[in-house]
């Protein structure tokens, strides 16, 4: 596959979520917590204030315990 750049991908909050939950991790805040994230920052991210950094999806990914992929779309498919 090719490289996930920012510029082609959309984050997918219902993909963090259904992860999450997958994870037993109650909580976006503790989510943020246990990937080293600021929780206000994931929170905007969610909400669509703002886009994540390919390395905050590493980093969510990794807490979750999924590929960077399962986090984001590319923007092709919208």
């Amino acid at each position: 596959m090719p490289a996930l750049t920012a510029r082609d991908t959309v984050f997918d909050t219902a993909a963090l979520d259904r992860c999450r939950a997958r994870r037993g991790i109650r909580s976006r805040r503790a989510l943020a917590l246990r990937a080293g994230v600021d929780p206000t920052n994931l929170s905007r991210i969610c909400r669509g204030l703002t886009s994540p950094s390919l390395d905050t999806v590493a980093k969510l990914a990794a807490a979750l315990g999924v590929g960077a992929r399962q986090l984001v779309h590319d923007r092709s498919d919208f």
